[in-house]
This record gives C-alpha cells, sequence and structure tokens, in this order.
C-alpha cells in the first residue's frame, strides 16, 4: 500500500517526498465504490499526513479539532503518521487526480472519498479527510499506464533527428520501473529506400498492435520541398496526399482510428508553405485516424535537441497525464522557450464533442521574432547599430513598419513590410530569453508561402 522503503520516490502533485507517499490503488475494481465510473488504473504516488503538514493529502486520525488549536504540530504530524499507517493496510487510497475523473464523468459533485475500504459490505469513512491541495498545486487526470508502441519512419539523410525517437523510447521504459507487470513497448521501423518498405512498415505496426499496445506514437522524417514534395526513397513528385495514402492505408488507419494514436512529422515547412500539401495535411487529419498531429513548420535550422526536449514535455501532459492541448500547450511551450527561435508549432487534435482543431503556436519576440516574424537581421542596414531597430504593425494597412531608433544617424530610412494572416494578431513580445507565446486557431493564407529569408528581401523603403 505505502511505498515509503522505495527509494526515488516522488509525489506527483508536489514532487515532494518528506511525507508518506501513498500510491493511488484505483483499479476497475472499485467500480461500485465510485458509483459505476469506470476510472482508468492509476499508480500516482501521493504525498499523504497529517493536518497542516503541508502535504498534498491531509488525513486526520487524531480528531484534532482545528490546526490553530495543535500545540505541537510536528508531534501531532509524527503521531498521525503512526495511526495513519495502521489504518491504511484496511482502505483503498484514491488520489485526487482519479476522483476528479469521477466527478467528471458523473458530471455531479461527489465528496472526496480518498479512503475506500477494502471489505465492500463497509462505507467509505469520510471524517478523517482535514485538507487537499493546501498549496494550490495542479492535480491532473489519471495518469495513462497503458502500453505505447513508439514507431519511427526516418529518411536517411536524417539520422540526426532520431534522437526525438531515442529519447521517447527511454522516457516510456523508465517512467514508472516498480510496476512490474506494466512493460512499455517500443518498435523502431526505419522505412528504407528499398522496394516493399511500406509493406515492411505495415507489418510491423501490425506486430506492434498485436504485441498488446494501446497507445502508439509514429514519428515521420523527411524533407518537404517548397512546392510540397517529399524526398523519398527516390521517388518522383511523390505529394503529400501520395505518401500519407501509402503510408497508412485502409487496413492500417482502421487499427489506427481504434486505439490512441499520436503521428509526430519532422518535415520542414515544405508542407505549409504549399497549400496543395497543406490541404492533404488537413484532410489526413480529419479522417480521424490519428488523435493528433504534431508538426514543426521550421524554415532552415530546426535542431534536433529542441524538438526532443519539446517532444518529451508533450509525451508527459498530453500522453502521460492525459491534458488536452487548450491547458497543456502553453506550458509545454514556456518549458521550451528556445524552440522558438527556430520554429513553429503546429497541433491538429481531435475533440470529444467537435471537429479537428487546428492550432498554431507563435513565438514573439521583441528582437528576434517581433509579431511573431523571425527577424534574421539584428542590425540596422544605414547605421549598422546592433538592436537599434523598432517595429510597429499597422492592421489596416496590413504592414509591419520598421525604424531605427538612433537619431544621431540621420541617414536611416524608414522601411515596411506587407504581412498577413495570423501575424495580424500576434503580439509584439517581451524582450526576455523566454519571449511570449501566441496560441491560436490556424488557418492557412498566401502569406504562409514565403519564407523568412524571402520576406527580408520584400522589405521596401517608406
Amino acid at each position: 500500500m505505502t511505498d515509503a522503503s522505495i527509494s526515488h520516490l516522488w509525489c506527483a502533485g508536489c514532487t515532494d517526498s518528506r511525507h508518506l507517499i501513498i500510491r493511488c490503488s484505483v483499479t476497475q475494481s472499485l467500480d461500485s465504490h465510485l458509483e459505476g465510473v469506470r476510472v482508468p488504473s492509476c499508480a500516482r504516488a501521493v504525498c499523504v499526513s497529517g493536518p497542516m503538514s503541508g502535504s498534498c493529502v491531509e488525513l486526520d486520525f487524531l480528531k484534532t479539532p482545528g490546526g490553530s488549536e495543535i500545540e505541537d504540530i510536528n508531534h501531532a504530524i509524527e503521531q498521525n503518521t503512526i495511526l495513519m499507517t495502521k489504518a491504511l493496510d484496511r482502505y483503498y487510497f484514491v488520489c485526487p487526480a482519479c476522483w476528479n475523473t469521477a466527478t467528471k464523468s458523473n458530471k455531479v459533485g461527489l465528496p472526496y472519498k480518498p479512503l475506500l475500504p477494502k471489505n465492500s459490505s463497509s462505507q467509505a469513512d469520510v471524517t478523517h479527510l482535514y485538507m487537499v491541495n493546501r498549496r494550490g498545486l495542479g492535480f491532473f487526470n489519471s495518469l495513462n499506464l497503458d502500453r505505447i508502441g513508439l514507431i519511427d519512419i526516418s529518411h536517411s539523410d536524417f539520422a540526426n533527428f532520431r534522437i526525438s525517437f531515442q529519447q521517447l523510447a527511454a522516457k516510456i521504459a523508465e517512467f514508472d520501473p516498480k510496476l512490474p507487470n506494466r512493460p512499455s513497448l517500443q518498435r523502431q521501423h526505419t522505412l528504407s529506400t528499398a522496394p516493399g518498405s511500406y509493406k515492411r512498415l505495415v507489418k510491423g505496426v501490425h506486430d506492434v498492435l498485436s504485441s498488446g499496445a494501446q497507445h502508439v506514437i509514429v514519428l515521420i522524417t523527411t524533407h518537404c520541398d517548397k512546392h510540397g514534395q517529399l524526398a523519398w526513397a527516390g521517388i518522383p513528385e511523390l505529394t503529400v496526399n501520395k505518401f500519407l495514402a501509402q503510408a497508412f492505408p485502409n487496413d492500417l488507419a482502421l487499427k489506427f482510428s481504434s486505439i490512441s494514436a499520436h503521428l509526430i512529422l519532422l518535415c520542414c515547412s515544405g508542407i505549409f508553405r504549399n497549400q496543395e500539401a497543406y490541404d492533404s495535411l488537413v484532410q489526413f487529419a480529419q479522417r480521424g485516424i490519428f488523435q493528433s498531429i504534431i508538426a514543426f513548420p521550421n524554415e532552415h535550422q530546426l535542431q534536433p535537441y529542441l524538438t526532443a526536449t519539446f517532444l518529451l514535455h508533450w509525451f508527459q501532459r498530453i500522453v502521460r497525464q492525459q491534458e488536452s492541448y487548450e491547458r497543456a500547450l502553453p506550458g509545454i511551450c514556456l518549458s521550451v522557450p528556445e524552440i522558438g527561435h527556430h520554429t513553429h508549432i503546429f497541433c491538429a487534435f481531435k475533440q470529444p464533442l467537435g471537429p479537428v482543431r487546428f492550432l498554431k503556436a507563435i513565438w514573439c519576440h521583441r528582437y528576434r521574432a517581433p509579431f511573431g516574424i523571425q527577424w534574421q537581421q539584428s542590425i540596422c542596414k544605414d547605421c549598422h547599430c546592433f538592436n537599434s531597430l523598432v517595429f510597429k504593425r499597422n492592421r489596416s494597412l496590413k504592414q509591419l513598419q520598421i525604424q531605427c531608433k538612433n537619431s544621431k544617424h540621420k541617414q536611416c530610412k524608414n522601411r515596411w513590410l506587407p504581412i498577413d494572416g495570423i501575424f495580424l494578431d500576434t503580439p509584439e513580445g517581451s524582450v526576455s530569453f523566454t519571449g511570449e507565446w501566441k496560441i491560436s486557431d490556424y488557418h492557412w493564407t498566401p502569406f504562409d508561402q514565403k519564407d523568412f529569408d524571402q520576406l527580408s528581401l520584400e522589405v521596401q523603403i517608406a
């Protein structure tokens, strides 16, 4: 029941280990206690202690009238922990996250019962509950501990991006080694230039699914040019639509759509600079084969270690903690601000009661990416002063006005750049290293055909 003897075990709520650490006992056998609501199995570790201890769940076995009347808090906590440890043998412990899941499913408020009796004929004892989440930390959904398959489809020229696959595989394997009956599952499949490679991919995916994986993450790494054609296996004029149709035929698509599957695309910005290629991706997303699709519409210098770091945070919050993209994506972006120097983040995901939603996260910085436009020149072309440019946006004229703030040099000319699309609503951005992220619904516009190097050539003198 308790895991105090296991080293390096931390509370999932506060990441602390000073108090008694208890694993959540929720399984489908507890449906009767949770009023018929089925909650996924959870093994979340949560710190539990007595009143005024600051633990995430405070239980009172001493029946103290109030925290202000406890003369020796440390002694009371110690005595409470002793009584609690003895009593826990008779109970299942339910973490706040699982109870929150049950409440959402029932659509009614259920009084939190952290201790459920192992004897089904006994009633849950709620009198011991003193306080939950005193420090105001976030409890998320119950953890997803199902088996996860990981498939890598890599172009041979992009081997350096395999770090994303390697780190995700390590994360899956090491997530919870203390659960011996829940092995993780990974499978690498490198798609080569040899004939029949698609058939081997299909066979590899079938092997993963038949081995018991309930969740699958597929990584595709290749190059897409500005015409929306993929560099793959020497196939001429391989469009996005043709590639996706061959890589995910109907029988494979049915298997993916029956489980929780995610697709990660590491294939440059060509898909987003060509309307036909982007429309093919949108139509593919709307088929509902994958729960979500992640892409990095970078221009030229996407750093493999940055995408790998971003995907680790994405895996933890979207896959493991089962948070929604609306809630998790801002925090994920803030955790890896460096990736904003190189790329935007594109997400397409299925909504529970609505159509597929398309989001784009754009990093904004006053000097490096004003209003989300990754500015390639850090000096004034006229006076050559560093970080002297001031950017002002005129929405009505759809212009980005560029001025030099160094008034000592009268030869500095004012310039402007035509802008459109999502960049009409992005913020200017802060001057700090972390910058500022703008996350909004994304719709393709002709302005997306241009890369940022091309925009720098379109700057005109006012």
